[in-house]
């Protein structure tokens, strides 16, 4: 079902028609600009699961009682890139269909259901974030035996006693892989969890240990949590903001969307520019990390960089951006931890408020520093949430790291600490356990898999979506939209 409604600008008084898909989504943030005076509008599109109903509740502009007189036309979706804001006297045939539904048969058939249940399950997370978060502000404040005493039914979901430090840590690591592992699509997911545990377990023993023991206190894992924990807060308060730039990641790579024509409608550059610079910046103080790994896995120690620079001097260097050079793209751990200097002039472009953003293109224009460049730079706002879910993915993948290391700081000689079974699917028996022991699967873990990994909670999200039609039903649905609209 697609609902019309026409705002009005609350300045200049010219009347926008939208429209917006009956999704999934509750409550749908609207962020679109009057196409004469470019003044934000702003509400929420609300869709009523229970009742059966939808309409847009207005926050700072009113809505047309009448639909004479409409100068521009546009769409709104909590899920999927929209047409932008244009003169309704232009071509209009893409009024015809619903305006998400020919976006939506441009992903493959799993990941659109994958992804729909994704948003419905970040929407609900956002909304009841405040009781949520609970579990990871007791963590942070060390509040280890609340912990204990409050979520003990939860952590037996994944097989945690929380009879330990390390017990508790395993389970904030699975039940934040939970909320977020989706960002990456599932396939990707698990690829990223065995790549990052495979190159840590084959690390040289002594040389981690040397690192866990000169670097990796317990005031440094504290820090990086700190910085992961506020990058996910943070990210949680913009999370529908950004959904329709995450299904850009999903499109069929012969029908990737034209930027040109179609933008988002929940946000404006203004929500996300916060988050853009900040994650930015707590990422870069923590990659520190991740070059110590890359100089144990190809230069023998973590303190090896293979020039005049060492840690001392990588630590010390007050500049962000200069730390993050010294990362090597085509270095593993580097490559993987996805944080490059690429953006540094759109970043300090902000920082230094010298940038301009047009609503209606969606276009952010900023100087460039290169002399040899005439014209200025220019982003799309879809690009710009698209790198803040990267920089959001890149806080996962540090996630990642830092649990793999802090299991190899608790462990003593040879000891077994049980993983999610997910890391044991593609393990043949004389290869190296995941688990770290050292020992081969077949005499570690494999038994214990083999009794335990249909009863341990998976990272699969429960289906909230009810789309399960064919791509051969969208010829009929749009003959079936074009009769509606004759009438």
């Amino acid at each position: 079902m697609t609902v019309n409604y026409y705002l009005k600008c609350p300045v200049c008084g010219s009347v926008t028609l939208m429209r917006s898909p009956a999704g999934y989504v509750e409550k749908t943030p609207v962020r679109v600009h009057c196409g004469d005076c470019e003044t934000l509008m702003t509400g929420e599109f609300i869709a009523n699961s229970k009742t059966l109903s939808c309409h847009f509740e207005p926050i700072n502009c009113p809505l047309s009682t009448t639909n004479f007189d409409i100068s521009y036309y546009g769409e709104a979706s909590g899920e999927m890139l929209v047409h932008k804001i244009c003169a309704l006297d232009t071509d209009v045939s893409f009024i015809l269909p619903t305006p998400v539904i020919i976006n939506m048969f441009d992903i493959e058939i799993e990941d659109r259901e994958n992804y729909v249940d994704y948003v419905c399950y970040i929407s609900d997370l956002s909304s009841n974030w405040d009781k949520h978060s609970i579990l990871y502000q007791l963590f942070q404040n060390e509040k280890y035996d609340l912990i204990k005493s409050k979520y003990l039914d939860a952590a037996q979901e994944w097989k945690c006693d929380l009879s330990s430090d390390y017990e508790i840590q395993r389970f904030i690591h699975l039940e934040y892989l939970y909320d977020f592992n989706y960002l990456f699509g599932k396939k990707k997911f698990k690829s990223i969890l065995s790549q990052i545990n495979y190159e840590i377990t084959h690390l040289d023993k002594r040389a981690l240990n040397t690192f866990i023991l000169d670097v990796l206190s317990n005031e440094k894992i504290k820090f990086v949590q700190q910085k992961m924990f506020k990058i996910m807060n943070s990210y949680i308060s913009i999370a529908l903001n950004l959904m329709p730039a995450l299904s850009v990641n999903f499109y069929k790579k012969e029908r990737q969307p034209n930027l040109e024509q179609y933008g988002m409608s929940t946000c404006s550059f203004y929500d996300i520019k916060n988050f853009y610079l900040d994650s930015f910046e707590s990422l870069a103080t923590c990659c520190d990390i991740i070059k110590c790994l890359d100089n144990i896995k190809y230069r023998g120690g973590y303190d090896e960089f293979g020039t005049k620079m060492n840690l001392d001097k990588f630590n010390n260097n007050t500049k962000n951006g200069n730390r993050v050079k010294e990362l090597k793209e085509k270095e593993f751990f580097s490559e993987i931890f996805g944080v490059t200097d690429k953006s540094y002039e759109l970043r300090n472009a902000i920082g230094h408020g010298d940038f301009d953003y047009n609503g209606l293109s969606q276009k952010i224009s900023y100087k460039s520093n290169n002399q040899q460049q005439e014209n200025d730079c220019c982003k799309y706002l879809v690009d710009v949430a698209i790198e803040c879910i990267e920089q959001m993915k890149s806080s996962i993948v540090l996630e990642l790291i830092m649990f793999e290391l802090i299991r190899e700081k608790c462990r003593t000689a040879n000891e077994v600490f049980r993983i999610h079974p997910v890391f044991y699917k593609k393990v043949q028996g004389k290869n190296h356990c995941p688990c770290g022991s050292g020992k081969k699967y077949s005499k570690c873990c494999r038994m214990w898999n083999e009794n335990n990994a249909k009863s341990i909670k998976n990272f699969k999200l429960p289906s909230k979506s009810n789309m399960r039609f064919s791509i051969d039903d969208l010829p009929n649905l749009i003959k079936k939209y074009n009769k509606a609209i004759e009438k």
